[in-house]
Formats: C-alpha cells, structure tokens, sequence
C-alpha cells in the first residue's frame, strides 16, 4: 500500500479484510466514501436540533481555545456570526453548497470552520482538509507525481472539503480546478479567507467568482484579533 493509500484508508475506512477480495483501489474507495458519506450513528441525537448542534459547535470551539491554552470568550460578534453558522449546519448548506468564513486574522475563522468539522464527524460524514497554500504547491507536482494526482483528485471528490487561508496561493489553477468539480458534481465545501468577499472577485476571474456567488453563503468575523487578548 502506498502512502498515499495509507492516507486515504485513514480517512475513509479500509476494505474488509478478505484474501479473495480484490484489493480496492485509490479511486474505489473514493466512490466508496462518496456513496457512503453520511452513515448512520449509534447515538440517540437529534443532529437537525439547533440547541444539539450549538452545543457540539461550541464545544469544540472551547476544545480548541483550552488546547493552545487560550480561554474562550464570546462576544456579541462573534455570537452573531456562529448563529448564521449553526442555521447553515441545521439545513442551511442545502441550498447554499459552499460556505466562506472571512474576517480579519484572529477572529476565529478556522477555530469555527474546524469546529463545524466535527459537527459532521458526529454525523458519520467524511472530510478532508488543506490550506490553499498547500494545494497550490501539490498542484505543481500533479502531472510529474502519481501520489501527488491521487491526493489532488481526494480533495476535488471529498464529500466535504475545508479550504483553508483561500486567496493567499501564489497560482490559483489548483483551486479553480478543484472548485469547478465541486461545484459541478455541487459538493459541500468550507473556506477560510483573509479577504472581503467582494475582493474575492479580482482574486479569481469572473468565470470562477460567478461560481462562487452562486453556491456559497458568506459570513463575515470581525472584531479584534482573539490572539491578543
């Protein structure tokens, strides 16, 4: 098995072990996790309820805070912004595929979008993540690296995806291949940015920003950096 299998077998199960069975390829189990995305949970939870998926959020928003020793403090800012988040968790991402975090650094961008990570890990739903950054260095080594290819293609059929940090790669041809597919096959996806939303669209052409405006519900942080207080 290569690392990249190894990889992929982490994040979406590993075949039954049987020596007869054929041995599942990377894109076999890729089509098995998409088919397969939201299993059923043993747990006794209403994961449609808006105080059930509060609770999880915020949860895992303190979880992350005590874990680089920061306590968590809730303003009335970011109170408004996670409320917008938690009805995009309850249904919301039904209409609305993609969803974008922005705000400046610190407000707690990807503390939410990591956290809205687990909500859907409670449910059974599989996901993957990368910063744009690191997409565009992979994305140089996909026509010369067949592990690079596998990893790329997880990122544009993964179930969910989270992209971190969108808007800072250097090229952006990654990105746009990855978002063309997921918005063709309307694949739910998370972004983190720096940028306005507005800015957004001299960042990427208009082909791709069209896009963009379409299936995704943008949520504004904002307030001062959670890192200095």
């Amino acid at each position: 098995m290569t690392e990249t299998e190894k990889i992929v077998a982490q994040r979406y199960g590993t075949p039954q072990a049987d020596s007869d069975k054929k041995k599942e390829s990377v894109a076999d189990i890729i089509r098995r996790a998409k088919q397969y995305a939201v299993k059923t949970t043993s747990e006794n939870v209403d994961y449609s309820n808006i105080d059930t998926i509060k609770k999880i959020l915020y949860q895992n928003i303190e979880y992350q805070c005590n874990f680089r020793n920061r306590k968590f403090m809730l303003t009335d800012e970011f109170s408004e912004a996670t409320d917008k988040v938690i009805d995009w968790l309850c249904g919301g991402y039904l209409e609305y595929r993609w969803l974008l975090l922005s705000g400046n650094c610190g407000t707690g961008k990807t503390t939410v979008a990591k956290a809205i990570l687990s909500v859907f890990a409670k449910q059974g739903q599989n996901y993957v993540e990368k910063s744009s950054y690191d997409i565009d260095i992979l994305y140089k080594y996909v026509d010369s690296n067949k592990r690079a290819a596998d990893e790329f293609n997880i990122l544009k059929s993964a179930p969910l995806l989270f992209i971190d940090d969108l808007g800072v790669e250097k090229n952006s041809d990654g990105i746009k291949e990855i978002l063309y597919f997921r918005y063709n096959q309307m694949l739910v996806t998370i972004f983190t940015t720096n940028h306005s939303y507005s800015d957004l669209s001299s960042v990427y052409d208009a082909r791709i920003f069209d896009r963009i405006e379409e299936l995704t519900l943008p949520i504004v942080f904002v307030g001062e950096s959670f890192r200095k207080k």
